[in-house]
């Protein structure tokens, strides 16, 4: 992704847990207690989209030291952050869709966004 891209994903997401915190995390529905859906009502939506800015983040501080180096002619270098950059990114993004994607049937049931 371009970092612009990413700029603005980190920036939106700011805005909507800035302007509209709790309606954002706002769920309806109770779910069994130990199940997946009951852990991702309890605090693991909140850390995913942590983990999602975060991912947005680094990757936009590590595409600019990319740009830094290679100015330099420093190649290697900026290989090394355009690498890493793309590692931490798709870690994050597997993490995260890992951890929305429900094993057992009844944590998936259970979890209805409101919109």
């Amino acid at each position: 992704m371009h970092p612009l891209q990413h700029l603005s994903m980190l920036i939106t997401g700011l805005i909507l847990l800035g302007t509209r915190y709790e309606k954002f995390y706002e769920i309806s529905g109770t779910c069994p207690e130990n199940t997946e859906g009951a852990a991702f009502i309890a605090g693991d939506k909140e850390k995913f989209m942590t983990y999602a800015m975060t991912a947005h983040a680094a990757a936009c501080i590590l595409h600019w030291f990319n740009q830094i180096f290679n100015h330099f002619e420093m190649k290697v270098i900026a290989t090394f952050f355009t690498v890493a950059k793309m590692i931490i990114f798709f870690i994050i993004m597997i993490k995260i869709q890992s951890g929305t994607d429900f094993d057992d049937k009844s944590g998936a049931e259970c979890v209805e966004v409101i919109s």
